[in-house]
């Protein structure tokens, strides 16, 4: 079945009596990232709105829907995250409280200074504190498992990207990073795992709420700290303050951890939708594009940020 097929036989089976699609979510890559690995819809059943999403065929490997689930129903249970209505692994489909019109998806402009930074900074903070999770995942093992996916389809050609750096060296320096990590040690807690400004949700009053926890697993939380760097952090200045705002205190080790997180994050997502270009419900000109600002973004990182010395100081 399609995804949409999908998601309309969840439906059919929690509520026979039918609901009112009010709005379809669109794949929107640049600039939001939003639905990009699933079908979404915002519907009515009876006087209940809620938000439901259906994942395209193996959009999430190598996660796993039931690791979707729990950490969906667990950040809803603490109030970090919507609630979740129903979960239905067959048809791989998610149903979520609609949240109301006070509201909205933060832009990047809310969070690079102020209460929102602070308020989003404590929600990763307060979820990295809760109790483990099933799955333990780490992002080098992620990275590893998408480029080897990738690496064949680049030396065919029948996938092409634009940079200059070749993926073997980006390989390359996942991997060294990989080794100084371990050789660091980790201290694993769940992880957010989809840090884009596009996953938070914000009100007037500054509460935040995280959404899409699809990829939470066990791991070092600075992978959240670091990927929520790319949008925040501009300057060296505001990535000193966002390590400030969540260790309590300035350190050269954990900005390093940060910078090297934010790299090893802009190579997975550029893996990953380079993959779902390639597939038959994702592949369009939007993930394509996606993949290629990311890519952009890992080799600017790469001459910027002084490398070498980062796996040295952690």
């Amino acid at each position: 079945m399609t995804t949409t097929m999908r998601l309309d036989a969840a439906l059919s089976k929690l509520w026979p009596d039918g609901t009112e699609t009010l709005a379809e979510i669109p794949g929107i890559a640049m600039p939001m990232h939003m639905c990009l690995d699933s079908h979404g819809a915002v519907l009515k059943h009876g006087s209940a709105t809620v938000f439901a999403k259906a994942f395209h065929k193996d959009a999430l490997a190598p996660y796993t829907f039931s690791g979707a689930a729990e950490a969906a129903q667990r950040a809803g249970e603490i109030g970090i995250g919507p609630k979740v209505v129903a979960a239905d692994a067959a048809n791989q489909v998610l149903v979520f409280e609609y949240l109301d019109a006070d509201w909205r998806m933060a832009m990047v402009s809310d969070l690079q200074a102020g209460p929102l930074r602070e308020a989003v900074v404590a929600a990763k903070r307060t979820w990295h504190a809760q109790p483990a999770l099933k799955t333990t995942l780490s992002p080098i093992s992620v990275a590893d498992s998408l480029a080897a996916q990738l690496e064949p389809r680049l030396d065919q050609g029948t996938l092409l990207f634009k940079g200059d750096l070749p993926f073997a060296q980006m390989r390359a320096v996942i991997e060294s990073i990989g080794e100084a990590l371990a050789a660091a040690g980790i201290d694993l807690c769940p992880v957010h795992g989809e840090d884009t400004v596009s996953n938070l949700m914000i009100k007037p009053d500054n509460s935040v709420k995280l959404v899409d926890f699809d990829r939470a697993v066990m791991a070092d939380p600075w992978w959240d700290i670091g990927a929520l760097s790319l949008e925040l952090c501009r300057t060296e200045q505001e990535r000193a303050e966002l390590v400030e705002i969540y260790a309590g205190h300035a350190d050269p080790a954990l900005m390093a951890r940060m910078k090297l997180y934010a790299l090893i994050d802009d190579f997975i997502w550029a893996c990953w939708a380079l993959l779902a270009d390639d597939g038959s419900e994702t592949a369009g000109p939007e993930l394509y594009k996606y993949a290629n600002n990311r890519l952009i973004r890992f080799g600017f990182h790469h001459d910027v940020f002084d490398i070498p010395s980062l796996l040295g100081e952690i």
